[in-house]
């Protein structure tokens, strides 16, 4: 591992597909492929968020993680970032599908700027989806003994260095756990998918004719560009 020459890092902390799907029920049959490829999905969409940032990143999977316990993991994690010479540490999960390059990057302006000593994206479950922190505030034993991976994870940090750093707090996101998480997850995109395109319908409605031809002729001008001239996969 080579540290690049900005002073922020990120940390994906993530096991393999394979090894998320042994550990995690996506599918509700609780089929073993069909777990992996869910997690496959879901680290594939993270890391792309990652890479988007521009920031240098390293993947703590399974080979990586040391320790006995997801703590003592996640804390040595962080300390072989710091010890790579990171100034600041944004560590991220797979198990957040709304994760966005944007979340990243905002703190790492934080952190960067002196707005906050430790940047948390809290979980709507209690928990946390992104856990930041400049190497000035970070206390390895009293992170590693947080309630991780437990409701009430987001109060114990906020306990435990609020009253000595500060802290910012991103926006409430949904994080995917299990079978009924990611059901909800998906009712609740559905929803707004639907009133998206009930909002759009309503927009093409109120549309002159001409227009609402031009708009379509435009769709297929796309939908040609894009999918019928598109080249065959290489190898």
């Amino acid at each position: 591992m080579k540290k690049d020459s900005t002073d922020i890092g990120v940390l994906f902390f993530s096991r393999s597909a394979s090894a998320e799907a042994g550990n995690k029920i996506f599918a509700a049959d609780n089929h073993h492929r069909k777990n992996t490829r869910l997690a496959r999905q879901l680290i594939t969409q993270s890391r792309k968020q990652v890479i988007k940032t521009a920031l240098p990143y390293i993947i703590f999977d399974e080979q990586l993680q040391q320790g006995n316990t997801f703590g003592e993991r996640f804390a040595n994690a962080f300390l072989t970032m710091f010890e790579l010479g990171y100034d600041h540490v944004i560590a991220v999960g797979n198990d957040t599908p709304e994760l966005h390059s944007d979340h990243i990057k905002q703190a790492a302006d934080q952190l960067q700027t002196g707005q906050a000593d430790i940047v948390l994206g809290p979980a709507k479950d209690g928990g946390t989806w992104l856990t930041a922190f400049s190497k000035s505030a970070f206390e390895a034993q009293i992170f590693e003994y947080q309630p991780w991976q437990e409701n009430q994870l987001l109060s114990s940090l906020l306990q435990s260095f609020g009253s000595r750093f500060t802290i910012s707090k991103l926006e409430s996101l949904a994080d995917i756990d299990d079978a009924r998480t990611l059901q909800h997850f998906v009712r609740r995109v559905s929803h707004q998918l639907y009133a998206f395109v009930s909002l759009l319908q309503s927009i093409l409605a109120a549309l002159p004719f001409l227009r609402i031809n031009a708009f379509r002729s435009s769709l297929s001008f796309f939908y040609y560009q894009n999918h019928l001239l598109r080249a065959p996969p290489l190898g």
